[in-house]
């Protein structure tokens, strides 16, 4: 995952069988396979671009903020407070230190492979989504189904802090709906 908001996929094609499953949904083993995008509406959203993007054979919309586009939510800073806060022997989690400060987890840019058995899970409003980048991954036993339609869409605000708050502040209506 690119600061442009690009998705990348190098697929795993250590066997025969993960070779012709890669080949199968149009991905090329041992390079980066850039994930094709086409802009269906430009400012469509709230001002975001909404794209389709299509995924091995599963197409699904998207939106990105044209102003986000090059910002890069990883922190080298916070990698560096954390390591310096496990060298004094602080326990400190990391996925919560970055998401205090609404950054990533990992330097998406330099590419991370995700373990045999879970899943990389990315929300559609690749701005403003709380996903795998903040998160990490979904095993296998925790997947359920598949979503079919978006309800109850939530819009989240900063709290008096500054930080992000967990209480809703409002209702999207314009999202709820059948997923494409």
């Amino acid at each position: 995952y690119s600061p442009n908001q690009q998705v990348f996929i190098i697929p795993n094609c250590s066997t025969a069988d993960d070779r012709n499953e890669a080949e199968a949904v149009g991905l090329t083993c041992g390079v980066k396979n850039r994930i094709a995008r086409d802009l269906e509406l430009a400012g469509g959203f709230e001002g975001a671009n909404v794209y389709s993007e299509n995924i091995a054979g599963v197409a699904h919309q998207i939106m990105v903020e044209p102003s986000a586009i090059g910002f890069d939510r990883y922190s080298s800073e916070l990698e560096q407070r954390y390591q310096a806060a496990v060298n004094m022997g602080e326990t400190i989690d990391r996925r919560r230190l970055f998401a205090s400060f609404n950054a990533y987890y990992h330097d998406w840019k330099s590419g991370v492979k995700v373990p045999e058995g879970e899943f990389f899970v990315m929300g559609d409003n690749r701005n403003h989504s709380s996903d795998s980048r903040f998160w990490g991954f979904v095993p296998e036993s925790m997947m359920v189904g598949k979503a079919e339609a978006i309800w109850l869409h939530l819009e989240f605000g900063l709290a008096e802090s500054g930080f992000l708050s967990y209480i809703p502040t409002g209702i999207n209506f314009d999202r709820v709906g059948a997923i494409e």
